[in-house]
């Protein structure tokens, strides 16, 4: 038998894992020090932060079952001619990999937990994934999360260290020593085990592909039809339920981000012969706001930005209503978000050959303390958001 037949070897699945792993660490680092490089404006940078999340959550599950396997499957001993100090070099490196390898994941999931910018993690842009407990709701949360900001960073610097003396190290046993060290985790293509190892974790993957698949064709399907509630006339009928649009437009780290409220009610009154008798109000449920950006979509109900909780709804009433031509209107009223009301205005347009009316105007968040805690400036959050409404008349 050959030297090479006799080698004791790690399990296929020990020997998948390891190198599942190897590589998405590697490609971590790689695209994390790329992203921090970016402007923080620059849109690929959140991008490129939300998938650095995902990739980063699963290689912390993948480390955990890497642990389970090692515990319950003896790993094969090292060769008589490694010296002691050798044997005791590589289980510490090996422990210092294993611990860097939770540390990191767990570190970044601290430091967004406790993010005053409360951006949610949606794994893979489809499973949310919740804030630590308690780390939130902290009152010294920006503190906390800028100190886990750098042991992360410091973290992926002894990371890349100890990977390529990890690399170096196998390299001289493969090449210079040549005891065959590194025989032990080569994966063989054609052996059972290899295929054992790598069909299992395919099917992991393949099913948590599926699950995802699913999951975000279930959410698609529960997507609320954005609707109105509208009455015209000067003699007001029983309101209908008809198709409409309230949509928001807001700069986001310099992205223009677009929404929809998924319901409101509109009840207007056009008085031709008496334009000063004419009314316009309406209702949004601030809880439907919905975006592109999951991410986003979960961070709107939150306290700080329209906090659903105590405030599930914005309102308009117009305080006056002028007839500018036969298709126009200036509207002046209040509009309340947060139990903060301002004054707006703004051009109503009435299309008769569509049967329609539509409108916009831009309003400052600040005015209406939202995110005046979290986003204070507009260095990431801009200032104005831009409200645009489109519906029909009956």
């Amino acid at each position: 038998m050959s030297l090479k037949n006799s080698v004791a070897r790690y399990t296929g699945v020990a020997i998948a894992l390891h190198w599942l792993i190897a590589l998405l660490i590697i490609s971590l680092l790689v695209v994390g020090k790329f992203m921090t490089s970016l402007d923080e404006a620059d849109p690929l940078r959140f991008s490129l932060t939300q998938w650095h999340k995902s990739f980063g959550i699963t290689i912390l599950l993948l480390t955990v079952a890497r642990i389970i396997w090692r515990l319950s499957h003896k790993p094969p001993a090292l060769p008589d001619t490694i010296r002691g100090w050798q044997k005791f070099s590589s289980g510490l490196t090996h422990f210092l990999l294993y611990f860097l390898m939770l540390g990191l994941p767990i570190s970044g999931w601290i430091m967004v937990s406790a993010s005053p910018l409360n951006i949610s993690t949606i794994l893979f842009e489809v499973i949310p994934l919740p804030h630590l407990p308690l780390l939130a709701s902290m009152a010294n949360k920006a503190q906390i999360s800028e100190l886990f900001h750098e042991v992360h960073a410091i973290s992926s610097g002894i990371m890349i260290a100890l990977l390529l003396l990890h690399i170096g190290a196998a390299l001289m046993h493969q090449f210079v020593h040549r005891d065959l060290v590194m025989e032990r985790m080569a994966p063989h293509w054609k052996s059972k085990e290899t295929k054992e190892g790598l069909g299992l974790i395919a099917g992991c993957i393949g099913a948590v592909l599926l699950g995802l698949f699913l999951i975000n064709e279930i959410r698609m399907h529960q997507d609320v039809t954005p609707t109105v509630t509208a009455t015209s006339g000067q003699n007001q009928a029983e309101a209908k339920s008809i198709r409409s649009q309230v949509n928001f437009k807001l700069v986001l780290m310099g992205e223009d981000i677009k929404g929809t409220f998924a319901e409101s009610t509109v009840m207007l009154n056009l008085d031709m012969d008496n334009p000063a008798d004419s009314s316009l109000s309406a209702t949004v449920k601030t809880a439907n706001a919905n975006t592109s950006n999951p991410q986003i979509n979960d961070s709107l109900p939150g306290s700080d930005w329209f906090n659903v909780a105590q405030h599930p709804e914005a309102n308009f009433v117009s305080t006056e209503m002028e007839m500018t031509s036969e298709t126009s209107w200036l509207v002046t009223g209040d509009l309340t978000i947060r139990e903060t009301t301002k004054p707006v205005n703004f051009t109503l347009n009435l299309d008769p050959q569509n049967n329609a009316a539509k409108g916009a105007f831009t309003i400052n968040r600040l005015d209406y303390a939202v995110g005046a805690v979290e986003q204070a400036d507009d260095s990431i959050a801009g200032f104005n958001v831009e409200i645009e409404f489109d519906f029909p008349l009956e």
